[in-house]
């Protein structure tokens, strides 16, 4: 039936344009929506002109010149999606083509009235191209958009699939019995197959390896969060004692005017006691680096670890006070920990050296250590489960930052340094 042939090769036509825009796009603009209500009627007077003056097998011939190339031309060209993404959308959509073929001889099967035939078969065929388009060609466009070892994978079967048929409708299926061409498919299928599967092996390792940096920047930043939290309440008490400082003034004033000295020089050991207790000791102008110190040399005190601070920092940085809580505790802990390790009458000391130069914010942390540091490709690996972490996590931040750190371990002496520019363009 003429009608039918028309309608159907129309739909067909307008089906494939439709999906390789939207591969190869992902959503449509103005811009593209406008391009495709040119191009379609275009090119469907052109192919009605050939198959005027042609002839059907000759249009059907030609039909890869007549559409495919103007479609990539139109992709590469006009929407710059570039060459490989136009190729393989081009060849998927030409691909898919194929379940609408399928769609007809199902339908056929039903012996139905050629007009009843018709209206099931475009019905169905607009059905799929609506489910394709909502759960499908999204998915599609976004894996051809990811790095190139999963997209390469992806886009090989289409592309065999389309030369293939090619092939054998250009030579009328004349190398059909030859062993190399019917092992063609089969094997191109199984190879993308591999590929395919290499390529996702390693995207899950890839993300999985990012989730668990994440997760342990996810911990640490927490812990960063308590810490810092802790420090401010130590500094409000201290506020508060300043406060006091009149009622202990009043006190002293009292004692040495009733000619109690003893009492009264004992009476400020305590309080200087007590004040050192509370405020923290000040190496720079920034507060929070301060308040960071000041707990980090409490706990190196308690390992008899000794700590010799370098430090000249502004008032203010433009890092998150959680980010340079997780840098600063994660490099002074690991070398707390390894300058405690060493015996009683080694040298256990921690120099850190905190400043600013030329815009980047400049840290390095030394300390001692004994035994060997084993390395996994630039970081540092301990003994103890999860304490690499730490390491990780230094390093996740400095990337983030578009920073650079190193971890060197060099006769006995273990040295972080850290730089991250704080302007970053």
């Amino acid at each position: 039936m003429l009608i039918y042939d028309i309608l159907y090769y129309i739909y067909v036509f307008f089906f494939g344009s439709y999906v390789s825009l939207r591969i190869a796009l992902g959503a449509f603009t103005l811009r593209e929506w406008r391009l495709l209500a040119a191009a379609c009627p275009a090119l469907l007077i052109l192919q009605g002109v050939m198959l005027q003056a042609q002839g059907v097998e000759q249009v059907w011939a030609l039909y890869p010149l007549l559409v495919h190339l103007p479609l990539l031309l139109l992709l590469a060209l006009l929407c710059r999606t570039g060459w490989y993404k136009a190729v393989v959308s081009v060849a998927i959509a030409y691909a898919l083509c194929q379940l609408l073929r399928w769609l007809g001889l199902l339908i056929g099967t039903l012996s139905l009235a050629p007009t009843v035939t018709l209206v099931l078969h475009l019905s169905a065929c607009h059905m799929l191209l609506l489910l394709l388009d909502r759960l499908v060609l999204g998915a599609i466009h976004h894996i051809l958009s990811s790095d190139a070892s999963s997209r390469g994978g992806f886009g090989l079967l289409p592309v065999i699939y389309y030369l293939y048929d090619y092939f054998m409708r250009y030579t009328h299926q004349r190398y059909a019995d030859a062993e190399v061409f019917r092992e063609l498919m089969p094997t191109g299928t199984v190879l993308t197959f591999i590929l395919f599967a290499i390529a996702y092996q390693r995207e899950l390792s890839r993300s999985s390896q990012v989730q668990c940096q994440a997760d342990a920047l996810e911990l640490e930043l927490a812990c960063a969060q308590h810490e810092i939290a802790a420090l401010r309440t130590i500094e409000e008490r201290t506020a508060i004692y300043r406060h006091d400082l009149r009622h202990h003034l009043s006190m002293l004033g009292s004692l040495i005017a009733s000619g109690r000295q003893e009492q009264a020089l004992a009476y400020i050991r305590s309080t200087e006691s007590e004040i050192d207790a509370l405020v923290p000791a000040r190496y720079c102008e920034n507060e929070t680096v301060n308040l960071l110190l000041s707990a980090f040399q409490a706990k190196a005190t308690e390992r008899d670890v000794r700590v010799s601070v370098r430090a000249a920092l502004p008032k203010t940085l433009p890092l998150p006070d959680t980010e340079l809580c997780a840098l600063l505790l994660n490099g002074l802990e690991n070398a707390c920990e390894a300058a405690a390790a060493l015996p009683e009458d080694a040298c256990r000391t921690v120099d850190v050296l905190l400043h600013v130069r030329q815009g980047n914010l400049l840290v390095e942390i030394k300390n001692p250590f004994a035994g060997e540091v084993a390395m996994q490709g630039d970081l540092p690996l301990s003994g103890k489960q999860g304490r690499h972490y730490g390491c990780r996590s230094i390093q996740s931040i400095v990337q983030q930052r578009r920073g650079i750190c190193t971890f060197q371990a060099q006769s006995g002496v273990f040295t972080l340094r850290i730089a991250i520019p704080l302007c970053v363009p």
